[in-house]
This record gives C-alpha cells, sequence and structure tokens, in this order.
C-alpha cells in the first residue's frame, strides 16, 4: 500500500455488548482509513462455545454485524477497511453472513477469513478417557509450569480452547485485496498492527517499528478508556464524560503514533488518561504479543499542544 501519509484507524468496540452505533458514527466522522474494534474476552469466548455447541450456527459476535448492517454503504463508499476479531468461535460463518449482507445490498466486496486460532479440538474431550484416541498433548500453565491441564478437577471439562495469534494473516488478507477481514481470537492489537503493517509494508523483523504499532494498539483496543472512560482524573471532565467517542489512532512510519478522537464527539483525550490506558492490563515492562514484545522501559507520552491529541 502506498504510504504518502499516516494511516488513520478508528476503534468503534471495547467490549462484546458496546455502543451500538459506534461504527456508523467513526465511518461518518471520523475521516479513518481503517476501521477495528475489539469484541472479545475469556468470558464471551466462553459464551460462543456455549452457543456453538447448541446451534453450529453460532459462536460470533452478533453486535458486530449489526454494526457493520448501519453502515456498510458508506463504508464501501469511502473505501475503509474493516478488520474485527468478532469471528470469536465462528469466523467462518460470520463471514459468509457478512457475504450475504453484501449481495442483498448490492456491494461488490471482497471478504476474508482469517482461521487457525481455534485449537479446541485439542482440550474437549472425543474419546472416552484412557482411549488411545485421546490427545497425548500435555499443556502446561505459563506461570506455573508444574501444573498441567490434566491436574484441574476432573469434573470440570474444557469447552474450549483458543490460541491468541498475531497479525500476518491480516496483513496477507490486506494484500490480497480483502475488504472486510473477519478474524477469530486475534490479540486485541493485532487488528492495528496488521493494518499499520501492511499500510508501511513493514516485514515481520521490523521489531522496533511493530513494537510501537502494538503500543498503539493497545491504547486505543478498549474503545472509549482512551477517550477519559477509565481514568482516575474524571472529575474535571464531566461534562464531557456522556455519550463517550471512540479513540483513533494515527500511525506513523517509524511505529509512533498520535491518539485522537472525532472533533465531533465527546471525552477527552490527554497525557494523562492515555498514560492510565498505557498501564492498563500490562504484566510489567514488557508487553507480550506473538509477533513482538514491547519494553516499555522508555516509552514517551507527550502532549502535541492540539486538543484531544497525544
Amino acid at each position: 500500500m502506498p504510504s504518502e501519509r499516516n494511516i488513520r484507524i478508528g476503534n468503534v468496540s471495547g467490549a462484546t455488548g458496546d455502543a451500538p452505533h459506534a461504527m456508523a458514527r467513526m465511518v461518518r466522522e471520523g475521516n479513518v482509513d481503517v476501521i477495528t474494534g475489539d469484541w472479545l474476552s475469556e468470558m464471551n469466548i466462553a459464551w460462543n462455545a456455549i452457543a456453538k455447541a447448541e446451534n453450529p450456527d453460532l459462536g460470533y459476535e452478533i453486535g458486530f454485524y449489526d454494526q457493520l448492517g448501519e453502515c456498510i454503504e458508506e463504508v464501501a463508499a469511502r473505501k475503509i477497511k474493516v478488520v474485527t476479531n468478532a469471528g470469536a468461535l465462528n469466523a467462518t460463518t460470520l463471514s459468509r453472513k457478512v457475504e450475504e449482507l453484501c449481495a442483498s445490498r448490492g456491494l461488490n466486496l471482497t471478504i476474508a477469513t482469517v482461521l487457525g486460532d481455534d485449537v479446541s479440538h485439542l482440550v474437549v474431550p472425543s474419546a472416552p478417557v484412557g482411549s488411545d484416541k485421546q490427545t497425548s498433548l500435555t499443556f502446561r500453565h505459563l506461570d506455573h509450569e508444574e501444573q498441567i491441564l490434566d491436574d484441574w478437577d476432573p469434573a470440570l471439562i474444557p469447552s474450549c480452547a483458543a490460541a491468541y495469534i498475531g497479525c500476518w494473516g491480516i496483513v496477507e488478507a490486506l494484500k490480497a485485496g480483502a475488504d472486510i477481514i473477519i478474524c477469530g481470537r486475534v490479540t486485541d492489537a493485532s487488528p492495528v498492527i496488521g493494518a499499520a503493517a501492511w499500510w508501511y509494508g513493514w516485514e515481520p523483523d521490523r521489531f522496533d517499528i511493530l513494537a510501537g504499532a502494538l503500543i498503539a494498539g493497545h491504547l486505543i483496543e478498549c474503545g472509549p478508556y482512551a477517550c477519559g472512560a477509565n481514568f482516575s482524573g474524571f472529575k474535571g471532565y464531566l461534562d464531557q464524560l456522556v455519550d463517550l467517542a471512540f479513540p483513533i489512532a494515527e500511525i506513523l512510519a517509524d511505529g509512533t503514533c498520535y491518539i485522537s478522537k472525532p472533533e465531533t464527539m465527546n471525552g477527552t483525550v490527554n497525557k494523562f488518561n492515555i498514560t492510565a490506558q498505557l498501564l492498563y492490563e500490562l504484566q510489567g515492562e514488557l508487553y507480550l504479543n506473538p509477533d513482538v514484545v514491547a519494553n516499555l522501559t522508555n516509552i514517551q507520552i507527550e502532549s502535541t499542544g492540539q486538543e484531544n491529541r497525544v
């Protein structure tokens, strides 16, 4: 992708059930090149496993589909790319539904599906205990290697398993001309990293640059959190904290970024609440991701002098 200018990526979901009109508003008011969002958590992956077990045509996040249906004509007209993890445990079915939606609206959009995250077959029993057909794989606890999955209470039967995968399937889909990319459990930041890597033509070994995009993805992945929704200094901004905006990451070719929001929407973006979001869900100074590990030791968050732009 030619990169004569910085890529602008808008987030429209921080969790399942988030603001139902966020995508339409971002399409109309965000001036973005790519729309991403995080529809998954460990909790609703489990919900989707239960739903899919009861009905094989379920197991994805219907909220994404509803949001897309509200504005897909404008997405197409503005040539905005859409990358989502809302496929959950049934990305194939969600992709088919989006294809049918496009056909019903007379839109010629290319839909891609990124697979490989659903590894439920490795842990969900499909053979009697003791059978030679049982898996011989051993899954160790990442923090306590002496513990393995078989040590769990035998009454607790796994219902699903998901591998958190990275951005390169997304990159290849965009390179191939996809307009909407349906993923399962890619990491929260992977859609943002993938979009930036495609836009600038980054290679998988450009670790410093990719780490910058990982931080950009982390900063906007929780939606309105980056616009004041998860900030202990909220009392100074109460009049702005109703009907909040969703954030935009403008990522530069060197992996640095600006965080902002649509000017027409409520919320606040400053160095303090962006610092709060940076620290959210961290394990320490190393932020882990499948494609790169970001070392946060010397990270800098600075005011730009422009309102709501850090």
